[in-house]
Order: structure tokens, then sequence, then C-alpha cells
């Protein structure tokens, strides 16, 4: 969305689901375009608001939940990958910023929580409460687990959601990426660690995730959690 300094380019604007869903249309009938031609396509620019980012969205923590749930919808709709756009300077809406030191933006987290979660091949998700601002992707890993990214969008409501339809019953693991609110621009984290520039970013913090029966599902309650679930 954009541009930049227009005051009605908000996170409400950027997380909602009109704003994502006019995207996928396009990116639809690219994919459909590409297929048809023997070849097959990638997003090769994107960002946040374009002409340098909006201060307090671009660089804030919805930005976050904004670069993840956009990476798995459009892997999901069949592109082979994105670009996002960086920079230098007044750009806020890059991942990584250069000056006066290398530093990972929110956006990066984003990306990191893609790189995490998606493992393996897309299978059906659906929600059932259609109002919930909420993504969720499944994927098959193998023959023995399943990996299940859902990324909460709202900034009024944590969701309690029930997992269920998952062929297995055994324990599974949740890791979390959180912040202390959607405009927070420090202080997030990813499965309890953060990405520094002095060592290598390693999730410490895994929740336990149980099935009370075979009948019933996996509780979890999101803001933006990976669930790997095995046999």
């Amino acid at each position: 969305m954009g541009p930049a300094g227009d005051p009605s380019m908000t996170m409400g604007k950027l997380l909602s689901p009109a704003t994502n869903s006019g995207l996928l249309g396009l990116v639809s009938r690219t994919v459909a375009a590409a297929r048809a031609n023997g070849s097959q396509a990638r997003m090769t620019e994107c960002n946040t608001v374009w002409n340098g980012g909006q201060s307090g969205v671009s660089d804030a923590f919805g930005s976050s939940l904004w670069a993840a749930d956009l990476m798995f919808s459009l892997a999901d709709s069949g592109m082979t990958g994105v670009n996002f756009h960086g920079g230098v300077g007044g750009n806020c809406y890059t991942p990584i910023y250069y000056s006066p030191k290398v530093s990972a933006k929110p956006e990066y987290y984003g990306i990191l929580f893609f790189k995490y979660g998606a493992k393996g091949r897309f299978v059906r998700a659906n929600l059932s409460d259609a109002s919930a601002n909420v993504g969720a992707y499944a994927m098959q890993c193998g023959s023995d687990s399943m990996r299940i990214a859902i990324i909460n969008k709202d900034s009024l409501f944590d969701y309690s959601v029930m997992v269920n339809g998952v062929p297995y019953s055994g324990q599974g693991s949740l890791i979390r990426l959180i912040a202390p609110s959607l405009g927070a621009k420090t202080g997030l984290s990813f499965g309890g660690d953060s990405v520094t520039t002095t060592r290598q970013w390693t999730p410490t913090s895994f929740e336990a995730v149980t099935r009370p029966s075979i009948s019933s599902g996996y509780a979890v309650t999101v803001p933006a959690v990976i669930v790997t679930i095995r046999k």
C-alpha cells in the first residue's frame, strides 16, 4: 500500500483481510498466466508501504506478521519466491538495517518465521470462523509429522484455536513469535530468542501441545505460532 506519508496507511489497513485478498487475487492471475506459458512466477520486489515505508507501520511488529502471512500465502498460491525491498537511510521498510550498524528489523522476524515453518508440502487448511483475521497454513512433512502456522493479525484479540483433522495423536510442540504490541519496534522474540549480529539465532522456548483424545483437537492460543505435530 502507499504512498508513505499518507496518514491512511495504517497498521490496521496493512493487516486487513481486504488488503490481503486484493493482492492474492493478482497473485493467482499471475501464477495462472505463468503456468499457461510453461513458466513460473516470482514476486521480485515487495514492501509494506511504497516510497520508503511508513514509520510505526513498516518498522513495527505488525510488519513481522504481514511478512510471515504474505510469504505463506504466496507459497501456497504457487509463487516460487519473493524479494523484499531493503535499503539504508530513511527506508524504514527494510528487513535489515545498515546504519549506524547492522540490525534485524521487525520484518526480518516474519521472514525468519516463514523459513522456520515452511517445511514440507502444503495441504488444505480452513478456518471455521470466517470473520477471524487469522492466517492458517498446514504442511505435511514426510510421512510422520505436520507443521501448522497460525498468524493472528487482529490487534484486539488473542484467539484460542482448536487444530482439528490432524492424522496424528502424538504430543506436539509450539514456538511463538511475540512482541509487546503490534506497534513495538523492539522487544521482539521468536522461540524465546532475539536476532543479533553477534551469534546465531537459537530458539530456546518450546511449549508442549497435547491432544486430550483422538476425537479432540490440539488447543493453541495465538498471536503467531508454528505447531509441529508428530505421530
